[in-house]
This record gives C-alpha cells, sequence and structure tokens, in this order.
C-alpha cells in the first residue's frame, strides 16, 4: 500500500507516524530523510515515544527521560544516512536488504523531490513518475507499507498555504506520479500567521484529498504541543466514520 502526505509539519507528521508503528506495533520502520541529520532523527523519534522535546535547546529535558525516550525506539528504526543528497537505485537496494531482516514493515521518503535536486523540470517529472511507479511495485512485492511525504507547489491563486491556504493535489510536487500510485493522498492544511493566537497557529488539518479503493474523504483536526512535540488529535473530525 502506497500513500502520500505532505507539507506544512511534514516532518512532524514524518516522525509521528514512525514512532507510533514503533511503540504501538513494534514494527521498525525504514526512514529516508535526506533533509535531517540522522542523529536529529534519532532525538526526534525517542522525544515522540516519551512526550518530550529533545531536539529544541529552549526546552530542558533530564538524562534519564532521554533515556527513557532512546530505549522505547531501542534499534527498531532504519535510518538510512544521506543528509543532504540520496540516490534512488542505492535507496532500492537498501530497501531490499531492510526487507529481508522485516516480514512486515514501513518505509518512509521524505521528501520524494530530493531524488531529482538539479534535474530539468521535464526530467523531474519524468523520474517522479519512475520513482513512484517503482516504489509501489516494491511496497507490494516486499509486503510493506510504503508512505511518501513531498513538499507542495505555490497555489495559482488565494491564499498560500502557511497562511491556511487549501491544498489540492494538483499542488504536489509530482503529482501527476502521486495520483497515478498512490492509493490515498493526504494533506496538512494550517495558517501560521504570527498575528494569530498561539492555539489557532498551532493546528493543523489532516485531509484526505485522494482514496483510490474507498473515496473517502476526511478533515482531522490536530493540536501540536511545542512542550510535548505532539501532534494530538482534536474532535470533531468531519467526514469519514
Amino acid at each position: 500500500m502506497l500513500r502520500t502526505y505532505l507539507n506544512n509539519t511534514k516532518s512532524v507528521l514524518v516522525d509521528e507516524i514512525a514512532a507510533h508503528f514503533i511503540t504501538k506495533y513494534d514494527i521498525a520502520p525504514f526512514l529516508v530523510k535526506p533533509e535531517e541529520p540522522m542523529s536529529g532523527t534519532l532525538r526526534r523519534l525517542a522525544g515522540k515515544a516519551i512526550g518530550k522535546v529533545f531536539w529544541d535547546p529552549k526546552i530542558p529535558y533530564t538524562k534519564e527521560e532521554f533515556q527513557e525516550g532512546k530505549d522505547l525506539i531501542g534499534n527498531r528504526a532504519y535510518i538510512y544516512d544521506c543528509y543532504q543528497g540520496t540516490d534512488w537505485e542505492q535507496v532500492k537496494r537498501e530497501i531490499r536488504v531492510y526487507s529481508s531482516f522485516e516480514s512486515k514493515g514501513l518505509v518512509i521518503l521524505d521528501p520524494l523531490t530530493c531524488f531529482t535536486v538539479g534535474m530539468s523540470m521535464g526530467e523531474q517529472n519524468e523520474k517522479l513518475v519512475s520513482i513512484a511507479s517503482e516504489f509501489a511495485a516494491l511496497a507490494k512485492e516486499l509486503n510493506f507499507i510504503g508512505v511518501i511525504f513531498c513538499h507542495l507547489n505555490r497555489p495559482d491563486s488565494g491564499a498560500p498555504h502557511e497562511r491556511g491556504g487549501k491544498v489540492l493535489s494538483v499542488q504536489f510536487a509530482g503529482s501527476r506520479a502521486m495520483m497515478r500510485f498512490c492509493h490515498s493522498l493526504w494533506g496538512l492544511e494550517g495558517n501560521k500567521d504570527p498575528d494569530l493566537p498561539e492555539e489557532e497557529r498551532n493546528t493543523r488539518f489532516l485531509v484526505l484529498l485522494e482514496d483510490r479503493n474507498f473515496g473517502e474523504s476526511i478533515r482531522i483536526p490536530m493540536f501540536y504541543n511545542k512542550q510535548t512535540g505532539k501532534l494530538t488529535e482534536l474532535t470533531p473530525r468531519v467526514g469519514g466514520d
């Protein structure tokens, strides 16, 4: 199964999903996050596990708390060391190695466009379609959940995304590839206007944009707590069950 999520606090959601699979289902994820050093990813996963922030120097924590988070994550995460650059052919090989150790798994690419740096627009589109196709085939063959995160293209009109603009499927970087090969597409919406009250500024909406199998739609409000580093689901949901 292949899913796509994107933008507006996307890295927070990446870590939230990964830590959830580790602590709740004992599934070790394989993470490809070239925008972040491996040590930063480990700190964030440990923090998510116990609801503490270990990556912001302004928020204090104890050695005991950090150790507790590390122990919960343990060795249950495979992080591909590729800060600021990566190669799809090498990642494919590493996914196969990972799957030889994990009979059921979760593979997260964040972001997909990290594989097209330096390419022309035409080359990027062609490469993204190829990667999405191969990734979907790998997920089926090796029996893992594949999750792609990607950036957004600017809206043609209206409010920008960082000021509450709606997310549309066609705004995905590589949208043609995403819409063709992913089972579901999700967007994160929110308004980071500094003039807004903090509660509203730290609220995000996880929106199901495309659902190939069932045609569902849902909008889930979530609040980001800066002290715990956690995204917490709020109520009510809109749509779905």
